[in-house]
C-alpha cells in the first residue's frame, strides 16, 4: 500500500521553499526551512545536525511549498544514528532460524576479527521442515556491542536428504493444449532403451501435422510420481512440395512468405543436397534434369525469422504416409 496526494488542480507549479524536520513534525511551515532555488524540481543540499541526535532510530521528514502559497505533503525516511563515526573491528558472530533468541543466545559462526569480515556457515537446513523459513545474523564488534540482526526469508521444498536426483520413468508431449500432467502423449522409452537415470535423452515424431504454427511442450515424471515443469519450443509446418509428372520435372508449393527460395536436388536419398538455383517464385523448372529416367530427389528451403525450413515433397502413391517432423524429410521424384 502506498500514500499519495491529489492537488486542487493538473497545472504545473513552481516549488518557491522548503523545509525539513526531524522525529516529529511541527506542522507545515515550522520546520528547518532550507535554501530552495525556485523551480518545478529543484535540486537541494542540507546539512543535518546528526551530532545532536541520540544513538538510535530516527526520522526525517522534507515537505516542500509552490508558488501559490501551499506545502504538500512530507517525505520521511527512517535512519539510525550509531554512538560514533570510527570503524570497530567485528569480533563475533551468530546466526538464528525462525526465532531471534535476543542479541548472543544464537548459534555462534567463525569470524576472523576485522572490521568487514566474511563469514562462512553451513546452516541445518535438514532440520528445518518443509515450508517458509526465516534465518537471521548479527556482529558483535571490540565494544562487546551487538548490531541489529539482518533477516531474510527462504522456503525449504523437501529435506536435504532427499536432495539426490531422483529417476525419471516417463514422458509426454503435447501440442497447444495443456490436458495436465499424466494425460499428453506419451513417449515410451528414452533413447537407451531404458527409464533408470535422473538423465534421460528421448527422441520422438509426429505424424499428420497440418500446416501452420505450433508450440510443443514435454514433460518428464519421476520414480516418486511427481512431474515436472514443461520444457517448451516453437515450430512451423510448411505446405508441402509438389512434383508434377512433366518433363523437365516442375516443382510447385505455396507460402505466405515472399522470401527467397532455395532449390536443392540430390540424385539419392541420402544427398548430398547442392543448390541449384533460387527464386521468389512458388514454381519452378529444373531445366537440367536429364530427359533419361533417372531419379532426381528435391528439397526447397527458406530462410524464416533467421532460421531455414524445408518443405517436403508428399508420399508416394500406396506408400505409408511420411512421419513429419521438423527435420527435412524427402521423397524422390522420377
Amino acid at each position: 500500500m502506498r500514500l499519495f496526494y491529489v492537488l486542487s488542480n493538473a497545472e504545473a507549479v513552481n516549488v518557491t521553499a522548503g523545509e525539513y524536520w526531524l522525529d516529529s513534525d511541527p506542522g507545515a511551515g515550522n520546520g528547518s526551512p532550507f535554501i530552495v532555488a525556485p523551480g518545478p524540481s529543484p535540486n537541494i543540499a542540507v546539512s543535518l545536525p546528526f551530532e545532536a541526535l541520540g544513538i538510535g532510530l530516527h526520522a526525517l521528514g522534507v515537505r516542500f511549498k509552490d508558488d501559490r502559497n501551499i506545502w504538500g505533503s512530507s517525505e520521511v525516511r527512517l535512519f539510525y544514528v550509531l554512538g560514533n563515526t570510527t570503524a570497530n573491528d567485528i569480533v563475533a558472530a551468530e546466526y538464528w532460524l525462525d526465532t531471534d533468541p535476543g542479541a548472543g543466545n544464537g548459534t555462534s559462526i567463525a569470524v576472523e576479527s576485522g572490521a568487514s569480515p566474511i563469514v562462512d556457515v553451513d546452516l541445518p537446513f535438514n532440520a528445518l521442515s518443509v515450508g517458509l523459513h526465516q534465518v537471521g545474523i548479527r556482529f558483535k564488534d571490540n565494544r562487546d556491542v551487538w548490531g541489529p540482526s539482518e533477516a531474510r526469508l527462504f522456503y525449504v521444498v523437501s529435506p536435504i536428504q532427499a536432495a539426490a536426483g531422483n529417476t525419471l520413468v516417463a514422458a509426454e508431449y503435447f501440442l497447444n493444449y495443456d490436458p495436465g500432467p499424466g494425460a499428453g502423449v506419451p513417449i515410451p522409452l528414452p533413447t537407451d532403451g531404458n527409464w533408470d537415470s535422473a538423465f534421460e535423452t528421448i527422441t520422438d515424431s509426429i505424424e499428420h501435422i497440418p500446416g501452420g504454427k505450433y508450440w510443443i511442450a514435454v514433460r518428464f515424471e519421476d520414480e516418486r510420481g511427481v512431474w515436472g515443469s514443461m520444457i517448451v519450443d516453437t515450430f512451423t509446418v510448411l505446405p508441402l512440395l509438389t512434383i508434377l509428372p512433366a518433363n523437365p520435372p516442375l516443382l510447385n508449393w505455396q507460402s505466405d512468405s515472399s522470401s527467397m527460395y532455395y532449390i536443392h536436388r540430390a540424385a539419392s536419398t541420402n544427398g548430398p543436397y547442392a543448390v541449384i538455383d533460387s527464386t521468389t517464385l512458388r514454381t519452378y523448372t529444373d531445366t537440367e534434369n536429364p530427359t533419361a529416367p533417372v531419379s532426381r530427389f528435391y528439397q526447397i528451403t527458406q530462410r524464416i525469422d533467421g532460421q531455414f525450413s524445408a518443405f517436403r515433397l508428399p508420399p508416394e502413391p500406396n506408400q505409408p504416409a511420411e512421419r513429419h517432423d521438423t527435420k527435412s524429410t524427402r521423397r524422390r521424384a522420377q
